[in-house]
């Protein structure tokens, strides 16, 4: 396995990510401190204009004049600019990123989604990535705007009224204060947001699945229960933190409101001019500048939010895209056709956490021979399958290629010499022809064909709208058992020298399945097949039978053997022919 290129260091991690739009974001910041210094300038060329008129100096009415409306037009002009930066950043930033988390996706080893839900998945891609536009577009613009507007200020305010400028920081330093306060209790439950976020999208996609069965077998009250639970639980964190932060929140805008802090101006102010200490000029400037002071903390709660859901949404997706990946470098050459492979499995064990689910499996599985795995649910049949797929490491023991251990090989070299059919066929949105030869897309529609007849799919094939270029999932869908036929004829028509069937047929009938599993013997021709099964007759002509009870090995042999043991297998085969009679 090969790590991302990202450092394992968060905040590196994080800054990496936006090395492409870096800057494009530099400057959409320095733009809109421009606009934020013009938006300022004309208040100060309407108090120059009133100390002017004030003291008869008419001569410098024209080029303040100018002043204010230069800086206004300045700032229509410019404002745009920085917008449209920091929009195409983000709309940029965010097509990068979806391109590298699908390209990552298709890297990472197949047992990742063995383990990860959907939910994850979708939320780094798609939850995640959406998260960074009000950070990238808005947030930096906004925070900019509150670091400049202040500074530019309280610079008009010492040089137009340098008495009243203490005056004017009254408000905005109490309103800092209480915001910090604010601030830190919001950052100390943004993880169980988080949390209650990440289980409530798991808990709703788990209900979606399920609520076929759901409605068919009326349990909702057992399948809703998590659902219920991660909705209870998020609401209940929802009310809690309105709660709590509504009275502090409110008095963060009061201190900031533009009201408060020209009643605070104008009151002192009013006191300092009648005892003589400025003058009314002074005192209208530091009423008129004074909502600029505190203004811009206004949207500051908001923007900081979404710097730290950024921020977060930044670490999931650099950690996303630090997971290890498969080295995509084959350590063994390209099978050639007709090629042999005998799987070694020595002393094999898998644990899912504290679950021993299969404990000292041992069997070699030959070219040119059928073994099956048999035994009761939960027995450990799917997961040898699995680990012989190579979607799933083993625990402990070891599983060779021929003489190579699966840990020293490149998924590519197992992928290239075993075909393995799901017992849940996946089908793409693509036509028929293009479902089957999905791993070997040069197929001619003569090979499709005759996968097609080996899998006993083709005449149901050909009773579609458009044959074999049916497109799938436009209003044409197969039956769970056809979508298994049209995956074992993907499987066949790969030729991979190694063939693991996962209950791959256990949505067909038992003549289907039959004749199904008589075509296969016929196109083996060489291959090693590992065939996990619950019906015992479909596998009776198997070269060896292995026989699984809670993820051991208690009885190995040919299907008469097994009988003439009178051992457990003989007790499922007559459990299984007292249903059929």
């Amino acid at each position: 396995m090969t790590s991302s290129a990202l450092s394992q260091r968060p905040g590196t991690a994080r800054s990496q990510l936006l090395t492409g739009v870096r800057c494009r974001l530099l400057c959409a910041i320095g733009v809109h401190a421009i606009a934020t210094v013009a938006g300022v300038l004309p208040l100060l060329a309407l108090i120059e204009l009133a100390r002017a008129v004030d003291s008869g100096r008419t001569e410098d009415l024209t080029a303040w004049i100018a002043l204010g409306i230069g800086a206004a037009v300045s700032r229509a002009l410019v404002l745009p600019v920085a917008f449209t930066l920091s929009h195409r950043a983000d709309a940029d930033l965010q097509q990068s990123l979806r391109r590298r988390i699908t390209n990552h996706l298709s890297k990472l080893p197949l047992r990742y989604f063995d383990d990860a839900s959907s939910a994850s998945i979708k939320r780094v891609a798609s939850d995640d990535v959406g998260a960074l536009h009000h950070l990238i577009g808005h947030a930096l613009l906004d925070i900019t705007a509150l670091a400049v507007a202040p500074i530019a200020v309280i610079i008009i305010l010492l040089i137009t009224a340098p008495v009243l400028a203490p005056v004017a920081l009254i408000p905005v330093i109490a309103g800092i204060w209480l915001n910090r306060r604010s601030l830190a209790r919001i950052g100390a439950t943004m993880p169980t947001y988080q949390r209650a976020v990440g289980e409530l999208d798991a808990a709703s996609t788990e209900l979606v699945r399920a609520i076929a069965s759901v409605r068919l077998y009326g349990g909702e009250n057992r399948v809703h229960s998590r659902f219920d639970e991660a909705r209870i639980g998020y609401a209940g964190f929802i009310h809690q933190w309105a709660r709590d932060l509504t009275g502090a929140l409110t008095r963060n805008h009061l201190a900031f409101s533009p009201l408060t802090s020209m009643a605070v101006v104008a009151s002192l102010g009013a006191a300092l001019w009648a005892w003589g200490i400025t003058d009314w000029v002074s005192v209208a400037a530091a009423v008129l500048l004074s909502p600029a002071l505190g203004a811009p903390f206004l949207p500051l709660g908001f923007a900081l939010q979404d710097v730290m859901r950024g921020r977060a949404a930044l670490a999931r997706i650099a950690a996303f895209l630090n997971l290890p990946t498969i080295r995509n470098s084959a350590v063994l050459p390209a099978p050639t056709a007709g090629q042999q492979v005998t799987i070694h499995i020595e002393d094999v064990g898998v644990a899912y956490g504290e679950h021993q689910a299969v404990a000292g499996v041992s069997m070699t599985l030959q070219p040119g021979t059928v073994t099956a795995l048999v035994g009761r649910s939960g027995s450990g049949k799917s997961t040898i399958a699995q680990v012989v797929a190579g979607l799933r490491p083993a625990s402990s023991g070891r599983v060779l290629l021929d003489r190579t251990d699966y840990v020293d090989l490149d998924e590519s070299d197992i992928v290239a010499r075993v075909a393995w059919v799901p017992p849940d066929p996946r089908l793409l949105r693509a036509s028929v022809g293009e479902n089957i030869s999905l791993a070997m897309p040069s197929a001619s529609p003569d090979q499709i064909e005759r996968a097609a007849r080996s899998a006993h799919i083709h005449d149901r094939i050909l009773e579609l709208p458009a044959g074999y270029d049916t497109m799938l999932g436009d209003g044409t869908e197969l039956s769970g058992g056809q979508a298994q036929r049209v995956c074992l004829a993907r499987a066949l028509l790969a030729q991979r020298p190694v063939l693991v069937l996962d209950e791959a047929t256990s949505a067909l009938d038992g003549d289907t399945q039959n004749d199904v599993l008589a075509s296969l013997a016929d196109a083996q021709s060489g291959r090693t097949v590992l065939i996990v099964a619950h019906r015992l007759r479909t596998v009776r002509d198997a070269d060896e039978i292995v026989v699984l009870e809670r993820g051991q090995i208690l009885e190995r042999g040919t299907h008469d053997d097994l009988l003439a043991a009178s051992g457990h297998y003989w007790r499922l085969w007559n459990e299984q022919q007292a249903v059929v009679a």
